[in-house]
């Protein structure tokens, strides 16, 4: 059976035993009460009392029965139920027989295990006083007592023990969602450290491989940027990998930092509440900006802002001329905006992504 088809059926008996409940609460009040009341002589103050008691659980009984058929026992009715039954038994005092009250109070309570079993000894401490007040006989009382609570007091269980198993199948079905959750995600992140590590293997190994060859002229400058922007990658994809609350600047700055261990005076500025592109959006952010600070030889400055609909990542920086880099292919598949404008060995690009309608 499943978590959820456990809940259903924890919900579904908790309600046959509610109904169940109130048929033996209208069972005493129609059973006990009502002969009772008739038997009263009419001139009789405790008779009257009787009466408007046997109105006011006449009405707790219809209201409440309404409400379990139609699953709507909650929230303040139900207090107001409550206060009702208090009012009946208050107002008949020992006219109403013992339990009468207490039947009605475990319909409403049934949920609420503590309350209802205080409830229960409140009403049965309340009844032995005012036995004694009466003067009436105690030691019959005791034992009513205690015999009517022997069938209360286990329903009080039951309801409580149904909570329980509907509460631990509601837990172990957000117990197993959350697991479902968090394999989908793993496979996810999987799957793109593969790509992104294939992506990688047809650029970042050959260099690799040049270098432990000594194949790589490392004082041509654009063979340094080629390794420059291939470390500034490798940064990038081992950032994806962090939880943040901001992937795209966490990721940017891991891209762009290389450029300050190269000895050039970087400047991040970051402005606006922006939204969070999704990942291959931030890929291509951030291969623009960092194809660009790469080559950068004095000083960059890198700016993120946005706003509710949009996020923007800019650098302007000076370059070799035989160095500006090519960025048209950076952001090929996805939409972005992009702006680059070169004026001699100075470099300016900005490159904007906007929400989808």
């Amino acid at each position: 059976m499943s978590d959820v088809e456990s809940r259903l059926v924890a919900v579904r008996l908790r309600r046959a035993l509610r109904l169940a409940t109130l048929l033996v609460a209208a069972g005493t009040l129609y059973g006990l009460t009502l002969p009772w009341w008739l038997s009263s002589a009419p001139d009789d103050a405790g008779g009257a009392r009787l009466g408007w008691a046997f109105l006011l659980l006449t009405i707790v009984a219809a209201v409440t029965g309404v409400l379990l058929l139609r699953a709507r026992l909650y929230g303040g009715t139900r207090w107001v139920l409550v206060a009702t039954v208090v009012t009946a038994a208050v107002v008949a005092g020992t006219q109403l027989p013992y339990g009468v009250a207490g039947w009605f109070a475990l319909v409403l309570l049934l949920d609420r295990g503590r309350i209802a079993t205080a409830f229960l000894l409140a009403y049965s401490a309340a009844r032995l006083v005012q036995t004694v007040v009466a003067g009436q006989d105690v030691t019959g009382m005791v034992v009513l007592t205690a015999l009517v609570l022997g069938f209360q007091l286990p329903v009080v269980a039951a309801g409580t023990i149904l909570e329980r198993v509907a509460d631990q199948a509601a837990a172990a079905r957000r117990s197993r969602e959350d697991l479902r959750t968090a394999e989908v995600v793993a496979e996810q992140v999987h799957e793109s450290r593969l790509s992104r590590f294939a992506q990688l293997s047809t650029t970042t190994v050959p260099l690799l491989e040049d270098l432990a060859s000594g194949a790589a002229d490392l004082s041509d400058g654009r063979v340094r940027a080629r390794y420059a922007v291939e470390a500034a990658k490798l940064r990038r994809l081992f950032a994806e990998s962090d939880e943040t609350a901001d992937p795209l600047r966490h990721e940017l700055t891991a891209c762009v930092t290389l450029a300050e261990r190269r000895g050039v005076a970087l400047h991040f500025a970051v402005w606006g509440d922006r939204p969070t592109p999704p990942l291959p959006v931030r890929r291509a952010m951030t291969e623009v900006v960092l194809r660009v600070t790469s080559v950068a030889v004095s000083e960059a400055r890198v700016t993120l802002l946005g706003g509710p609909e949009h996020v923007s990542a800019g650098v302007v920086t000076q370059v070799p001329s035989e160095l500006v880099p090519t960025i048209a292919d950076a952001v090929q598949g996805v939409s972005l905006a992009v702006t680059q404008v070169v004026e001699g060995t100075k470099v300016w690009v900005e490159v904007t992504w906007n929400v989808p309608d």
